[in-house]
């Protein structure tokens, strides 16, 4: 099921859907110490998104987008049956996402320069379907400037993950149930990096 509404005016747009989905046959398998481990079941799923955008002045915007996401196992097994995953949260999806991006773009005559920034939110989630490896929330913040310099030339530099977040996007598949003590095996998003970029127009 899924639903939706829209509101659009020269200042403000925002698009809002509600959602409602059940999954069957759902599965996975995970090579435990090189021995093939499954998991299968369903997972239903229950959310709200929302997107809009903001105009107040000429130039200057703000928009934004975020989710809420209510999304669980239904008779969801692992180890051939011998562990029940119902009722736990799907892995690797949080229950709240955001980002938020305000950007002015002006006119210098020849020269027309604009800066943007987006900071981004991702909540807590779990790698494993046991829900016992946790992964942490956390924040991303880009920001970029562009100037295009007469009808041809655009010169860019953006720079992502400013704060140099550490944030951590799935954990050890090879482990089943608590991560254990000490360090763990994750991959992490991007550190801080900055790319330059020029366009000519034929």
């Amino acid at each position: 099921y899924e639903g939706g509404v829209k509101i659009s005016t020269p200042m403000v747009n925002l698009y809002a859907t509600v959602f409602h989905n059940k999954f069957d046959g759902l599965a996975t398998t995970a090579l435990i110490n090189n021995v093939p481990v499954s998991s299968n079941g369903g997972a239903k799923a229950t959310g709200v998104e929302l997107e809009g955008a903001v105009r107040p002045f000429d130039g200057f915007s703000v928009t934004a987008a975020g989710t809420y996401l209510d999304a669980t196992y239904r008779g969801f097994f692992t180890g051939n049956g011998t562990i029940d995953n119902s009722g736990n949260r799907v892995q690797r999806q949080p229950r709240w996402t955001w980002r938020v991006t305000p950007a002015f773009e002006f006119d210098l005559g020849g020269i027309k320069p604009a800066v943007f920034a987006t900071l981004q939110y991702t909540g807590d989630r779990f790698s494993d379907p046991e829900n016992n490896q946790q992964l942490p929330n956390f924040y991303q913040l880009d920001a970029g400037v562009s100037v295009e310099i007469g009808e041809r030339l655009t010169l860019a530099v953006t720079g992502n993950n400013l704060t140099d977040e550490i944030g951590l996007t799935e954990g050890n598949p090879r482990i089943i149930g608590g991560q254990g003590s000490g360090p763990i095996l994750a991959r992490p998003i991007l550190g801080r990096s900055f790319r330059f970029s020029a366009a000519v127009k034929f």
